[in-house]
Protein backbone atom coordinates (compact mmCIF):
# COMPACT_ATOMS: atom_id res chain seq x y z
CA UNK A 1 0.00 0.00 0.00
CA UNK A 2 1.32 3.48 -0.83
CA UNK A 3 2.22 5.63 2.13
CA UNK A 4 -0.39 8.13 3.24
CA UNK A 5 0.85 11.61 2.43
CA UNK A 6 0.07 14.66 4.47
CA UNK A 7 -2.96 16.71 3.55
CA UNK A 8 -0.73 19.56 2.41
CA UNK A 9 0.90 17.21 -0.10
CA UNK A 10 -2.36 15.68 -1.30
CA UNK A 11 -4.92 18.46 -1.25
CA UNK A 12 -5.18 22.20 -1.16
CA UNK A 13 -8.60 21.89 0.47
CA UNK A 14 -8.70 22.59 4.23
CA UNK A 15 -10.49 19.74 5.98
CA UNK A 16 -12.93 20.86 8.68
CA UNK A 17 -12.16 20.21 12.33
CA UNK A 18 -15.87 19.42 12.78
CA UNK A 19 -17.20 17.09 10.10
CA UNK A 20 -20.59 15.52 9.60
CA UNK A 21 -19.97 11.76 9.49
CA UNK A 22 -21.90 9.29 7.35
CA UNK A 23 -22.21 5.72 8.66
CA UNK A 24 -23.05 2.95 6.20
CA UNK A 25 -24.46 0.27 8.49
CA UNK A 26 -25.23 -3.28 7.44
CA UNK A 27 -27.50 -4.25 10.32
CA UNK A 28 -28.14 -7.82 9.14
CA UNK A 29 -27.76 -10.09 6.12
CA UNK A 30 -31.20 -11.67 6.36
CA UNK A 31 -33.57 -11.21 3.42
CA UNK A 32 -36.98 -12.51 2.40
CA UNK A 33 -36.47 -12.20 -1.38
CA UNK A 34 -34.74 -14.49 -3.88
CA UNK A 35 -33.37 -12.13 -6.50
CA UNK A 36 -31.33 -13.86 -9.23
CA UNK A 37 -28.77 -11.04 -9.19
CA UNK A 38 -28.08 -11.30 -5.45
CA UNK A 39 -24.54 -12.65 -5.09
CA UNK A 40 -25.52 -14.30 -1.82
CA UNK A 41 -28.53 -16.14 -3.20
CA UNK A 42 -29.57 -19.37 -1.45
CA UNK A 43 -32.81 -21.39 -1.30
CA UNK A 44 -33.16 -21.01 2.48
CA UNK A 45 -36.28 -19.25 3.77
CA UNK A 46 -35.39 -15.77 5.07
CA UNK A 47 -31.81 -16.60 4.31
CA UNK A 48 -28.97 -14.85 6.10
CA UNK A 49 -26.41 -14.09 3.43
CA UNK A 50 -23.65 -13.42 5.94
CA UNK A 51 -24.22 -16.28 8.41
CA UNK A 52 -23.37 -14.08 11.38
CA UNK A 53 -23.43 -16.29 14.46
CA UNK A 54 -25.01 -13.72 16.76
CA UNK A 55 -26.84 -10.48 16.12
CA UNK A 56 -26.49 -7.64 18.58
CA UNK A 57 -29.72 -6.46 20.15
CA UNK A 58 -31.31 -3.13 19.36
CA UNK A 59 -30.42 -1.78 22.80
CA UNK A 60 -26.79 -2.85 22.39
CA UNK A 61 -26.60 -0.99 19.08
CA UNK A 62 -28.32 2.07 20.53
CA UNK A 63 -25.87 2.33 23.40
CA UNK A 64 -22.97 2.49 20.94
CA UNK A 65 -24.75 4.91 18.62
CA UNK A 66 -25.18 7.21 21.60
CA UNK A 67 -21.42 7.02 22.08
CA UNK A 68 -20.77 7.96 18.42
CA UNK A 69 -23.18 10.87 18.75
CA UNK A 70 -21.34 12.09 21.83
CA UNK A 71 -17.98 11.83 20.04
CA UNK A 72 -18.82 13.15 16.57
CA UNK A 73 -22.20 14.84 16.85
CA UNK A 74 -25.21 14.42 14.62
CA UNK A 75 -24.41 12.58 11.40
CA UNK A 76 -26.11 10.47 8.77
CA UNK A 77 -26.82 6.75 9.02
CA UNK A 78 -27.45 4.70 5.87
CA UNK A 79 -29.10 1.53 7.18
CA UNK A 80 -28.94 -1.50 4.89
CA UNK A 81 -28.85 -5.29 4.74
CA UNK A 82 -30.20 -7.83 3.69
CA UNK A 83 -33.65 -6.44 4.32
CA UNK A 84 -33.32 -4.16 7.38
CA UNK A 85 -37.03 -4.22 8.23
CA UNK A 86 -36.68 -7.90 9.20
CA UNK A 87 -34.45 -6.91 12.11
CA UNK A 88 -36.29 -7.51 15.42
CA UNK A 89 -37.56 -4.19 16.75
CA UNK A 90 -36.67 -2.30 13.56
CA UNK A 91 -39.43 0.31 13.95
CA UNK A 92 -38.53 1.12 17.56
CA UNK A 93 -34.81 1.18 16.79
CA UNK A 94 -35.09 3.58 13.86
CA UNK A 95 -37.49 5.87 15.73
CA UNK A 96 -34.91 6.15 18.52
CA UNK A 97 -32.05 6.71 16.09
CA UNK A 98 -33.79 9.59 14.33
CA UNK A 99 -33.63 11.50 17.61
CA UNK A 100 -29.82 11.43 17.29
CA UNK A 101 -29.08 11.14 13.57
CA UNK A 102 -30.57 11.76 10.16
CA UNK A 103 -31.34 8.29 8.84
CA UNK A 104 -31.98 6.61 5.49
CA UNK A 105 -32.72 2.94 5.08
CA UNK A 106 -32.81 0.51 2.18
CA UNK A 107 -35.91 -1.62 1.81
CA UNK A 108 -37.66 -3.84 -0.71
CA UNK A 109 -40.99 -2.48 0.62
CA UNK A 110 -42.20 -5.98 1.46
CA UNK A 111 -44.13 -4.55 4.41
CA UNK A 112 -47.88 -4.57 3.96
CA UNK A 113 -49.26 -1.08 3.30
CA UNK A 114 -50.88 -0.60 6.77
CA UNK A 115 -47.64 -1.63 8.47
CA UNK A 116 -45.67 0.80 6.33
CA UNK A 117 -48.10 3.63 7.05
CA UNK A 118 -47.97 2.96 10.80
CA UNK A 119 -44.18 3.16 10.70
CA UNK A 120 -44.14 6.40 8.71
CA UNK A 121 -46.51 7.96 11.23
CA UNK A 122 -43.92 7.45 13.99
CA UNK A 123 -41.03 9.45 12.51
CA UNK A 124 -40.52 12.94 11.13
CA UNK A 125 -40.03 13.24 7.35
CA UNK A 126 -37.21 15.69 8.04
CA UNK A 127 -35.28 12.92 9.86
CA UNK A 128 -35.80 9.91 7.58
CA UNK A 129 -35.41 8.96 3.93
CA UNK A 130 -36.68 5.72 2.35
CA UNK A 131 -34.35 4.17 -0.26
CA UNK A 132 -36.36 1.47 -2.00
CA UNK A 133 -35.32 -1.40 -4.27
CA UNK A 134 -37.78 -2.63 -6.87
CA UNK A 135 -37.40 -6.37 -7.61
CA UNK A 136 -39.76 -7.40 -10.44
CA UNK A 137 -38.79 -11.08 -10.20
CA UNK A 138 -40.46 -11.13 -6.76
CA UNK A 139 -42.60 -8.01 -6.33
CA UNK A 140 -45.46 -7.15 -8.73
CA UNK A 141 -45.21 -3.60 -10.04
CA UNK A 142 -48.61 -2.22 -9.01
CA UNK A 143 -48.49 -2.99 -5.23
CA UNK A 144 -44.91 -1.73 -5.02
CA UNK A 145 -45.88 1.55 -6.66
CA UNK A 146 -48.84 1.97 -4.30
CA UNK A 147 -46.56 1.63 -1.29
CA UNK A 148 -43.95 3.96 -2.78
CA UNK A 149 -46.66 6.54 -3.42
CA UNK A 150 -47.65 6.27 0.25
CA UNK A 151 -44.06 7.10 1.23
CA UNK A 152 -44.03 10.13 -1.02
CA UNK A 153 -47.49 11.30 0.03
CA UNK A 154 -46.46 11.14 3.69
CA UNK A 155 -43.76 13.71 2.89
CA UNK A 156 -40.65 11.52 3.01
CA UNK A 157 -37.68 11.73 0.70
CA UNK A 158 -37.35 8.53 -1.32
CA UNK A 159 -36.10 6.88 -4.47
CA UNK A 160 -36.82 3.59 -6.25
CA UNK A 161 -33.96 1.63 -7.80
CA UNK A 162 -34.10 -1.24 -10.26
CA UNK A 163 -31.13 -3.54 -10.85
CA UNK A 164 -31.12 -4.10 -14.60
CA UNK A 165 -30.56 -7.83 -14.72
CA UNK A 166 -30.12 -8.70 -18.42
CA UNK A 167 -33.52 -10.39 -18.68
CA UNK A 168 -35.15 -7.13 -17.49
CA UNK A 169 -33.70 -4.96 -20.26
CA UNK A 170 -36.72 -5.50 -22.57
CA UNK A 171 -39.04 -4.25 -19.81
CA UNK A 172 -37.32 -0.94 -19.02
CA UNK A 173 -39.87 1.11 -20.96
CA UNK A 174 -42.69 -0.64 -19.11
CA UNK A 175 -41.19 0.15 -15.71
CA UNK A 176 -40.37 3.76 -16.56
CA UNK A 177 -43.89 4.40 -17.78
CA UNK A 178 -45.47 2.82 -14.68
CA UNK A 179 -43.48 5.01 -12.30
CA UNK A 180 -43.90 8.11 -14.46
CA UNK A 181 -47.69 7.73 -14.46
CA UNK A 182 -47.68 8.19 -10.68
CA UNK A 183 -45.01 10.90 -10.74
CA UNK A 184 -42.58 8.72 -8.80
CA UNK A 185 -38.78 8.99 -8.86
CA UNK A 186 -37.08 5.97 -10.42
CA UNK A 187 -33.53 5.08 -11.42
CA UNK A 188 -31.98 2.00 -13.07
CA UNK A 189 -28.73 0.57 -11.70
CA UNK A 190 -26.46 -1.65 -13.80
CA UNK A 191 -26.22 -5.33 -12.83
CA UNK A 192 -22.83 -6.44 -11.53
CA UNK A 193 -22.11 -10.15 -11.76
CA UNK A 194 -22.28 -13.21 -14.01
CA UNK A 195 -25.13 -13.93 -16.41
CA UNK A 196 -25.04 -16.77 -18.96
CA UNK A 197 -21.27 -16.93 -18.75
CA UNK A 198 -20.71 -13.21 -19.26
CA UNK A 199 -19.47 -10.65 -16.74
CA UNK A 200 -21.52 -7.50 -16.17
CA UNK A 201 -21.55 -4.52 -16.40
CA UNK A 202 -18.72 -5.04 -18.91
CA UNK A 203 -20.92 -7.25 -21.10
CA UNK A 204 -23.53 -4.56 -21.68
CA UNK A 205 -23.28 -3.12 -25.17
CA UNK A 206 -22.68 0.61 -25.55
CA UNK A 207 -26.32 0.96 -26.58
CA UNK A 208 -27.49 -0.91 -23.48
CA UNK A 209 -25.27 1.19 -21.21
CA UNK A 210 -26.72 4.36 -22.69
CA UNK A 211 -30.22 2.98 -22.26
CA UNK A 212 -29.62 2.15 -18.57
CA UNK A 213 -28.04 5.55 -17.88
CA UNK A 214 -31.08 7.22 -19.44
CA UNK A 215 -33.65 5.05 -17.62
CA UNK A 216 -34.61 7.56 -14.95
CA UNK A 217 -37.86 9.20 -13.97
CA UNK A 218 -38.06 12.38 -11.90
CA UNK A 219 -34.33 12.66 -11.14
CA UNK A 220 -33.86 16.05 -12.76
CA UNK A 221 -36.89 17.43 -10.95
CA UNK A 222 -35.69 16.19 -7.57
CA UNK A 223 -32.48 17.89 -6.48
CA UNK A 224 -31.89 15.49 -3.58
CA UNK A 225 -31.68 12.57 -6.04
CA UNK A 226 -29.39 14.14 -8.63
CA UNK A 227 -26.24 12.31 -7.50
CA UNK A 228 -27.83 8.91 -8.21
CA UNK A 229 -27.20 9.44 -11.91
CA UNK A 230 -23.52 9.83 -11.12
CA UNK A 231 -23.50 6.53 -9.21
CA UNK A 232 -24.85 4.81 -12.32
CA UNK A 233 -22.16 6.43 -14.44
CA UNK A 234 -19.47 5.30 -12.00
CA UNK A 235 -20.65 1.68 -12.04
CA UNK A 236 -20.53 1.67 -15.83
CA UNK A 237 -17.20 3.52 -16.07
CA UNK A 238 -15.51 1.45 -13.33
CA UNK A 239 -12.83 4.07 -12.70
CA UNK A 240 -10.13 3.04 -10.25
CA UNK A 241 -9.65 5.01 -7.01
CA UNK A 242 -6.16 3.62 -6.31
CA UNK A 243 -3.68 6.20 -5.05
CA UNK A 244 -6.29 8.95 -4.69
CA UNK A 245 -7.13 10.78 -1.48
CA UNK A 246 -10.41 9.59 0.03
CA UNK A 247 -12.46 10.83 2.96
CA UNK A 248 -13.74 7.35 3.84
CA UNK A 249 -12.46 6.33 7.24
CA UNK A 250 -12.51 10.01 8.18
CA UNK A 251 -15.96 11.21 7.16
CA UNK A 252 -17.56 7.93 6.02
CA UNK A 253 -17.28 4.44 7.51
CA UNK A 254 -18.89 1.07 6.94
CA UNK A 255 -20.18 -0.86 9.97
CA UNK A 256 -20.77 -4.57 9.49
CA UNK A 257 -23.41 -6.66 11.23
CA UNK A 258 -20.71 -8.27 13.39
CA UNK A 259 -19.64 -4.81 14.59
CA UNK A 260 -16.41 -4.52 12.58
CA UNK A 261 -15.75 -1.06 11.16
CA UNK A 262 -13.93 -0.35 7.89
CA UNK A 263 -13.47 2.70 5.74
CA UNK A 264 -15.54 1.24 2.86
CA UNK A 265 -17.01 -1.86 1.24
CA UNK A 266 -13.86 -2.92 -0.62
CA UNK A 267 -11.74 -2.64 2.50
CA UNK A 268 -14.33 -4.68 4.38
CA UNK A 269 -14.39 -7.40 1.73
CA UNK A 270 -10.61 -7.69 1.81
CA UNK A 271 -10.41 -7.01 5.57
CA UNK A 272 -7.91 -4.22 5.05
CA UNK A 273 -7.08 -1.79 7.86
CA UNK A 274 -10.13 -2.12 10.12
CA UNK A 275 -10.77 0.96 12.23
CA UNK A 276 -11.83 -1.36 15.02
CA UNK A 277 -14.88 -2.91 16.62
CA UNK A 278 -18.00 -0.76 17.04
CA UNK A 279 -18.58 -2.14 20.54
CA UNK A 280 -15.05 -1.29 21.69
CA UNK A 281 -14.60 1.93 23.66
CA UNK A 282 -11.30 2.48 21.82
CA UNK A 283 -12.99 2.82 18.40
CA UNK A 284 -12.21 6.15 16.73
CA UNK A 285 -12.42 7.51 13.20
CA UNK A 286 -9.28 8.49 11.33
CA UNK A 287 -8.01 12.00 11.92
CA UNK A 288 -7.71 12.88 8.23
CA UNK A 289 -8.44 11.49 4.74
CA UNK A 290 -6.05 8.84 3.41
CA UNK A 291 -5.02 7.46 0.05
CA UNK A 292 -6.93 4.49 -1.38
CA UNK A 293 -5.30 1.15 -2.17
CA UNK A 294 -8.22 -0.44 -4.03
CA UNK A 295 -8.68 -0.78 -7.79
CA UNK A 296 -12.47 -1.03 -7.45
CA UNK A 297 -15.01 1.39 -6.03
CA UNK A 298 -18.74 1.92 -6.38
CA UNK A 299 -20.76 3.46 -3.55
CA UNK A 300 -17.87 5.17 -1.77
CA UNK A 301 -16.47 6.74 -4.96
CA UNK A 302 -18.20 9.97 -3.97
CA UNK A 303 -15.94 10.24 -0.94
CA UNK A 304 -12.84 10.68 -3.10
CA UNK A 305 -11.54 14.19 -2.52
CA UNK A 306 -11.45 14.94 -6.25
CA UNK A 307 -15.09 13.84 -6.71
CA UNK A 308 -16.76 15.88 -3.98
CA UNK A 309 -18.35 18.39 -6.36
CA UNK A 310 -19.51 15.77 -8.87
CA UNK A 311 -21.75 14.04 -6.36
CA UNK A 312 -23.37 17.12 -4.88
CA UNK A 313 -27.14 17.36 -5.05
CA UNK A 314 -28.99 20.50 -5.95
Amino acid sequence: MPETKSLKEDSTRPWPSQRRVEYFWMIMGKCNYRCPYCVYGTPDVHFDRRRVERYYTAEQWLSRWRRMHALYGEGNIILTGGEPTLYPGFADLTAELTELFWLAFDTNLSWELPQLQAFLARVKPSRLRVETSFHPHTAPTAPFIEKLAAVRDAGFGYIARLVVYPDLLPRLDEFQEAFARRGLTFVANPFQGQYEGRKYPQAYTDEQKARIAAATVGIEASAENASHKEFVNQILARESPRGRLCRSGYQHVRIEDDGMVYRCGEYSTKQWEPLGQFFDDALALWEQPRLCRSDVCEWEYRWLADQAERFQNG
